[in-house]
């Protein structure tokens, strides 16, 4: 008993990874489709590192000829690490899909452990709950139903590496609160480089890397400043919440920065009307806004009834 509380978070990086490689590993054999194709089959620049600059500069598919609104650099990366290890043999993408999900399960588990020990002191939980409850969540992220797109669709990958950065952003953002916790008054530091202020700038590091794979990381600075706010701040009030803001202020700004890019340099396909849906639709915020909404609800009762699940579903 006592070897496994020395190295459980070890052991439960072994439990997680096992069970993700005996849940998927049926999705080895499965072949290139959909997204694939352009993605990876047919695109020219994953399979040269002479391309290399041009994942920062044109759009996902562009080596294959297409146009889309997606900029992927890191996404296309670990594409082409993978083609180069594997060729086209979809079963070393599909291992490395799966890889991804299980480390990022265990970086859930890792960060939820983390902010249950921040709470011990204030009896939110049970002491056993700060091992079991962890457990239990990264294992239900690891198992639900609803990550099958993410993990055996290899054009997927997007959702399991930008998970991965997001959470280690969030780790390395609480080790450096929990090193100084008068970080703001020696914000100075953090630009020196000090031991104290790399964990916050691999941070920064982190947050980058997930918005160079998927677009939705541009939200992470919000739930940094809720963490911020729940976990380690110890009173909320006026002064608190501005010293807070000018902490988290660099993730807010590299968002808008990204933001910016993303509808200028890098809007490749017209990011704002690069869809054509019925007429309503498209001139409409407000119906856009009811949709949106609606989808919400029906993506969040699939949580819970993990029903007729589908790829690509039709939205009235």
């Amino acid at each position: 008993m006592n070897f496994f509380f020395k190295h459980k978070k070890l052991i439960v990086f072994v439990i997680l990874f096992t069970i993700g490689l005996a849940i998927y590993g049926n999705s080895f054999n499965n072949e290139f489709f959909w997204d694939d194709d352009d993605s990876i089959v047919n695109n020219v620049y994953i399979k040269d590192w002479q391309y290399f600059d041009k994942y920062f500069t044109e759009n996902l598919i562009a080596g294959s000829g297409q146009t889309t609104n997606y900029w992927r650099p890191v996404l296309l990366i670990s594409f082409a690490m993978d083609y180069h290890l594997w060729g086209l043999e979809p079963f070393g993408f599909h291992l490395t899909n799966t890889l991804f999900h299980a480390l990022a399960a265990w970086l859930v588990f890792l960060l939820l452990y983390k902010l249950a020990r921040m709470k011990r002191d204030s009896r939110i939980l049970p002491s056993a709950s700060f091992f079991i409850l962890p457990f239990l969540v990264s294992l239900f992220f690891l198992i639900h139903p609803l990550q099958t797109e993410a993990v055996t669709y290899v054009a997927g990958r997007a959702d399991s590496l930008s998970g991965i950065f997001s959470l280690l952003a969030i780790l390395f953002y609480i080790k450096a609160r929990e090193r100084n916790k008068n970080i703001l008054k020696e914000q100075s530091k953090i630009w020196l480089l000090s031991n104290k202020g790399k964990n916050y700038l691999f941070c920064l590091l982190f947050f980058i890397l997930g918005l160079l794979t998927k677009e939705q990381v541009i939200l992470l600075p919000a739930l940094i400043f809720l963490v911020e706010l729940i976990f380690i701040s110890k009173k909320f009030n006026k002064k608190s919440a501005v010293n807070v803001i000018k902490l988290v202020a660099p993730l807010f700004l590299i968002s808008i920065i990204y933001f910016v890019m993303r509808l200028t340099v890098f809007d490749f396909n017209d990011l704002l009307h690069g869809f054509e849906y019925d007429v309503n639709y498209n001139s409409s915020a407000w119906y856009r806004l009811l949709t949106f909404a609606s989808v919400m609800i029906e993506y969040f009762k699939l949580l819970f009834a993990p029903i007729g699940l589908h790829m690509a579903r039709e939205v009235e």
